[in-house]
């Protein structure tokens, strides 16, 4: 190749191939004179080999991960229901529970039952039904009595559900 090309002169094209000498392992490609040798194009191949090392050490972690999830997860639904709230209201006393599915399995239409009890006597009930509570997971719903809960004994509980 000539250092000084003739303005008038073609430019000499380059063979197929890139332009790499027979058996040669360093050509000149980059804009700005510095050849890419066999050493630069072989830290690429490595940070592949690196990057795809990580990413398999990921994906087994992450299937031993969903591995152990399946295998140790109870696959009934255990609903358990806590008080949240008591509010006066001009209705009633609207009473804010928490539905809880600690079980493997969703729970749907789950019927929650509260009662108020004074000396042994029901003193108001009131019930809900939660749509739809998924395993592990919380709902809301409330309950609207007409007697007050404080200094009573609120009861309250999940009479049943739809297994799926």
């Amino acid at each position: 190749m000539n250092p000084h090309p003739d303005p008038e002169q073609e430019p000499e094209q380059e063979p197929p191939g890139g332009g790499a000498p027979p058996g040669g392992r360093q050509h000149e490609d980059r804009r700005d004179g510095r050849s890419t040798g066999a050493d630069e194009r072989t830290g690429g191949a490595r940070l592949e080999r690196v990057l795809g090392a990580v990413g398999a050490v990921l994906l087994a972690a992450l299937l031993g991960f969903l591995g152990y999830q399946a295998s140790t997860r109870d696959g009934d639904s255990r609903v358990l229901v806590d008080l949240v709230a008591v509010e006066r209201t001009p209705a009633g006393f609207v009473t804010t529970v928490e539905v809880t599915n600690g079980g493997g399995e969703t729970a749907r239409s789950v019927q929650v039952h509260g009662e108020i009890v004074r000396n042994g006597t029901t003193v108001s009930q009131a019930s809900a039904t939660v749509p739809y509570v998924p395993a592990d997971s919380r709902r809301r719903a409330v309950l609207v009595f007409g007697a007050d809960p404080a200094g009573a004994d609120l009861r309250l509980r999940a009479v049943g559900y739809v297994a799926p």
